[in-house]
């Protein structure tokens, strides 16, 4: 795989593009991977890097006024969810971690303002508790219990997931956008793709094996007979691919999380 090294190339708008959806998978694979976090958080990823990266995502995916949707159907139907069924997750965990665990509670929610983007209060709720899926501590495990017979566990965490890759998916054509409007959304696209850029080479250092690149969304499983991806010349893009192997034959139809 190339990689164009110059400091002042700039990426395509498909790969700008890509970044919400790139940096979102990053961050959901860091909060399962134990040794990945630990080597992010040894070269200075902490709650800041990871707030920040979520900060590009809001920015980035917000609709330029006059611009239309492209394949929005999906995408806004996934936004509409988030504000009704994901914000009222998100008040149930609260609900159920303040009562039995305020300081857990005070963890978890550190930061978290129900005013900000439902996409953004879900996303970062999901990636803290992914991190707390691998905590032993007992009122942890008691916490993840009680979520789980509340159904608002791994199964409602899952299928929230989902919509918030469908979300932050999201592009819109340039139907009369206005200048500044579009300028602020590409400053924030690139910015989110060189920090994407920056942490992913560091977590694919960190991956043990291919799967772990999978969950970081830095690999893709393929069909054997899909032709190859079109990569961009653009800096650190890891838009990589592997045919599957024959155990996992049955499942090259579906997409790696």
């Amino acid at each position: 795989m190339s990689a164009n090294l110059d400091p002042t190339f700039i990426p395509s708008t498909a790969t700008l593009n890509r970044a919400p959806t790139r940096a979102l998978a990053l961050l959901t694979g860091i909060g399962k991977l134990a040794h990945v976090r630990k080597a992010l958080q040894t070269a200075g990823f902490g709650p800041d890097e990871a707030a920040e990266g979520y900060a590009l995502i809001k920015r980035g995916t917000q609709p330029i006024t006059g611009g239309r949707a492209v394949g929005g159907r999906t995408a806004q139907a996934a936004l509409a969810a988030l504000a009704d069924q994901g914000m009222a997750w998100v008040r149930g965990v609260h609900a159920v971690l303040n009562r039995r665990s305020p300081a857990l509670a005070a963890e978890v929610f550190r930061g978290i303002d129900e005013g900000q983007a439902p996409v953004v209060v879900v996303g970062t709720l999901l990636d803290r508790l992914s991190v707390l899926a691998l905590d032993a501590r007992p009122e942890v495990a008691a916490a993840r219990a009680t979520l789980d017979k509340r159904k608002l566990g791994a199964v409602q965490q899952a299928e929230l997931l989902v919509l918030v890759e469908e979300a932050t998916a999201q592009r819109f054509d340039d139907v009369e956008p206005g200048p500044d409007e579009k300028a602020a959304r590409n400053e924030a696209l690139a910015a989110l793709h060189l920090w994407w850029a920056d942490w992913s080479e560091v977590a694919r250092r960190a991956a043990r094996n291919r799967a772990d690149l999978i969950a970081l969304g830095l690999v893709k499983r393929r069909s054997s007979r899909a032709a190859e991806p079109d990569l961009d010349a653009d800096a650190l893009d890891g838009s990589e691919t592997e045919a599957p192997t024959a155990p996992e034959s049955a499942l090259a139809s579906r997409r790696a999380v």
